[in-house]
């Protein structure tokens, strides 16, 4: 995929970039984005500026800021090590009980 991102890159004009589009059904695609003024804009962001003005000002007020707390990897990461060997040890229990193992 990177030389096929490369090589219609290359063959666009500079007014046009390639972006990506992570909000298709089948995983990530190639969008073209057309630069104007120094703002990007593709099929899928075109707001009328009176729109895009209620949008900058929601997001400005800080309505759905939320503090959470820090991501911690290592917790996951032993949340799934107990849940897979309890599963594991269950099933062997039961493999044992039932005489297949």
């Amino acid at each position: 995929m990177p030389g096929l991102f490369l090589l219609l890159k290359n063959a666009l004009p500079p007014e046009i970039r390639l972006g990506i589009c992570h909000n298709s059904g089948l995983g990530a695609m190639l969008v073209p984005e057309i630069v104007s003024g120094g703002t990007m804009e593709n099929e899928h962001n075109k707001l009328y500026p009176e729109d895009q003005a209620r949008v900058d000002e929601y997001l400005r007020s800080g309505f759905n800021d939320v503090e959470r707390k820090p991501f911690r990897p290592l917790k996951l990461l032993l949340i799934l090590v107990l849940a897979v060997s309890s599963m594991t040890g269950l099933s062997l229990l039961l493999a044992w009980a039932t005489g297949i193992y």
